[in-house]
């Protein structure tokens, strides 16, 4: 019985284990969450506590909702290999157990009120990691590579085809295995992507790359700024998007849109102040935008307007010359 009777929960058939088990965190499928949630418990596995007290303990964790190492966590089954871990080996709780004593580990990283950090321990496993990419790595032709996420997006397609005009070669990480990606990343000497799983592979690349990241929206999570305090890098964040339609009450859900911006242009060194005009694809990917936000319930974000500033007064104002293109959509701006 744990609690006060109003607010007790007494499990049915409990699988009582005379063990002790060390419990390693709560595992999510999510490959962003899955770097920063996934391994933060993993570092006491090298500890001399545990080689000398605990080892040969069932290894124990929570899997959430659709995690699963066969079906779709192959490339962390294969992280944790590099750092020594028989995925194997590993319980997962999906029933009420009760253990004699259960270790659990403090967290190497972790959120905090004054903000998230890493410890030592955290920063070791990574390297760990980016040692064996480096040890294995083969030639590879991509020098310059971008990160391409696709999913809640509208404009990034469109945006992804700007890089590769410049040289980068477009990839869909989740359809790479772990080694590809780490070749990939290890080899490269400019890595592009927006922010959120694909740019938390940052922590990967070697020291000194160049790395240019485009936020999602008026906001950048605390967790980006720092995975990209594990290594040395060159890193740049260009704003080229224009999510002024976001949910006030949960920032991190909806859609996200990306255009080509002039600070894009500008970072590439393409942008003419006297000649710059956004074109009609840009127009009709933001009314695409609109139309689907406000199919979501979704209005006009205030903090997001005011963020964007000029940048999106500029946009609006050519939107508004585009009469013929209004008339199309059935648009109306006032």
């Amino acid at each position: 019985m744990i609690g006060d009777q109003d607010s007790s929960y007494e499990p049915k058939d409990v699988h009582c284990i005379n063990e002790t088990a060390v419990l390693i965190g709560t595992f999510t499928h999510i490959w962003g969450h899955c770097l920063s949630d996934n391994l933060r418990r993993l570092w006491f596995l090298k500890s001399d506590l545990y080689q000398k007290y605990f080892k040969g303990c069932r290894l124990v964790y929570i899997p959430r909702l659709g995690f699963d190492f066969e079906t779709n966590m192959r490339n962390f089954k294969d992280m944790l290999a590099i750092l020594g871990i028989d995925a194997g080996t590993l319980h997962p709780i999906t029933r009420a157990e009760r253990y004699e004593y259960i270790v659990l580990p403090d967290e190497s990283f972790f959120s905090a009120p004054d903000g998230p950090f890493f410890t030592e321990e955290f920063s070791r496993d990574l390297h760990i990691i980016r040692d064996f990419a480096l040890k294995h790595r083969v030639p590879s032709p991509h020098k310059k590579v971008y990160f391409f996420y696709g999913r809640r997006t509208i404009g990034e397609d469109r945006m992804a085809e700007y890089f590769r005009s410049k040289g980068y070669s477009i990839f869909l990480p989740e359809k790479l295995s772990l080694p590809q990606q780490m070749n990939l990343l290890i080899n490269c000497e400019s890595f592009a992507s927006t922010v959120g799983s694909c740019s938390h592979n940052v922590m990967f690349l070697r020291d000194n790359t160049e790395v240019i990241l485009i936020p999602r929206a008026d906001f950048v999570s605390p967790y980006q700024t720092l995975f990209d305090q594990v290594n040395n890098l060159n890193i740049t964040y260009v704003d080229s998007s224009l999510s002024v339609c976001v949910d006030n009450n949960a920032r991190h859900l909806g859609t996200f849109f990306y255009i080509v911006s002039k600070q894009l242009r500008k970072y590439f060194g393409d942008y003419d102040e006297k000649t710059f005009e956004y074109s009609d694809a840009d127009f009709r990917s933001f009314i695409t935008y609109f139309k689907h936000s406000a199919s979501q319930g979704l209005n006009f974000n205030p903090d997001a307007l005011k963020y964007y500033g000029s940048v999106f007064a500029e946009f609006f104002e050519q939107l508004s010359r585009q009469e013929t293109l209004l008339r199309e959509e059935h648009i109306a701006i006032v």
